[in-house]
């Protein structure tokens, strides 16, 4: 059974959640699945899969307990990176009671995605679509249900693109770079290429042109000449390493086949494992999902930009294909790679669908 400090988590979460709806600050729609997620962070450690499954967790919830100053350290201070104790600082200053397993954590992780659909909601930054899809997304709801930090880097790299798109303080989004470098800098290099972009580009569709351009050679360059390759490579080990990997996978060789690899490993991180790829259970119900999710995205991705936000759109798919190219080269796992990738197809549905026009209705003739 569940800790007596959990399930008084657990109570202050649902009067939370009831509050809000009592208050229509959620709506029927809203409030079921937030229940349906609240619920879910109790379905799935030790109960659909161990802790064992996913043993980052126990490292936020050490860290998170030691800011709190209910652990002597020894773990979190041996065990941890500087970046999962900046995160589990974060979360662990959240205002709930108890923080004393995964499931603590789990639930702070789900005030902080209600929190953020507020905001999203007061903003009107979602449209229907957009709604449901941030409600249902399996990945998000499962991931945001567990104790680790990616719900805080999705919402961190939400911020960093949402204050450079709207335009009006984008010094802020500078700001909004310096928590998601602490907790998570392959991120937030990600998350500066749109605004290294538009600076460079600027409001002209020829300098954006120019812009790509040479992006383009220079990241040939940097490959060939300076040693980027390399350093792929290494990263190419090192998580083939993590992953169980026995030996050394194939290496990235500056040939003809570097293009090939790079869409090949762009294309493995939004759609692997497919089906017939995949086993039962998880990864099964993930290969579909997979499939799902490129539907959408190139739904959205076809839609026309709204004329205030074309330059925006245009930045935000060099993001989209840059992420997706830099860590489908280096993550072999499924497992990582679905965790590694929601916030990234969640930031391109949001922004796309708030930047861009409706398709238009067919209407059926008289």
């Amino acid at each position: 059974m569940f800790e007596l400090e959990d399930t008084i988590n657990l109570l202050c979460a649902l009067i939370f959640l009831g509050g809000l709806r009592l208050t229509d600050r959620l709506d029927n729609l809203a409030f079921g699945v937030f229940l349906l997620r609240t619920a879910a962070v109790f379905l799935t450690n030790d109960v659909l899969f161990p802790v064992s499954y996913m043993p980052d967790q126990v490292g936020y919830v050490k860290c998170s307990m030691l800011w709190r100053g209910l652990d002597d350290g020894g773990w979190c201070v041996q065990r941890t990176s500087a970046n999962v104790k900046t995160a589990s600082a974060i979360l662990g200053s959240f205002p709930l009671p108890f923080i004393i397993s995964v499931r603590s954590l789990g639930l702070i992780n789900i005030q902080l995605v209600v929190l953020f659909y507020l905001w999203l909601e007061q903003k009107r930054f979602l449209s229907p679509a957009s709604k449901v899809f941030f409600l249902l997304y399996p990945s998000f709801a499962l991931y945001s249900a567990l104790a680790m930090r990616d719900t805080l880097i999705f919402i961190f790299m939400f911020f960093v693109l949402y204050q450079w798109f709207e335009g009006r303080w984008r010094w802020l989004a500078l700001a909004w770079l310096w928590p998601l470098m602490l907790i998570k800098s392959q991120n937030a290099l990600l998350a500066a290429v749109p605004i290294l972009f538009q600076l460079v580009a600027g409001e002209s569709r020829k300098r954006q042109i120019a812009a790509t351009s040479v992006a383009f050679v220079g990241g040939i360059v940097g490959l060939l000449k300076l040693g980027m390759l390399d350093q792929l490579n290494k990263h190419r080990r090192s998580f083939y390493a993590e992953d169980g990997g026995i030996g050394s996978p194939p290496l990235l060789t500056a040939d003809l086949s570097l293009p090939f690899s790079f869409l090949n490993g762009a294309l493995g991180f939004l759609l692997n494992p497919l089906p017939w790829a995949a086993g039962m259970g998880f990864q099964f119900i993930q290969s579909l999902e997979n499939i799902f999710m490129l539907g959408l995205c190139v739904v959205w991705w076809r839609r026309k930009a709204l004329p205030h936000h074309v330059n925006n759109v245009v930045a935000l798919k060099v993001f989209m294909v840059a992420s997706f190219v830099l860590y489908g080269i280096v993550i072999f796992n499924y497992g990582t790679a679905a965790r590694y990738r929601f916030p990234f197809v969640l930031l391109f549905i949001l922004f796309a669908d708030h930047m861009t026009e409706p398709r238009p209705k067919k209407v059926d003739a008289a």
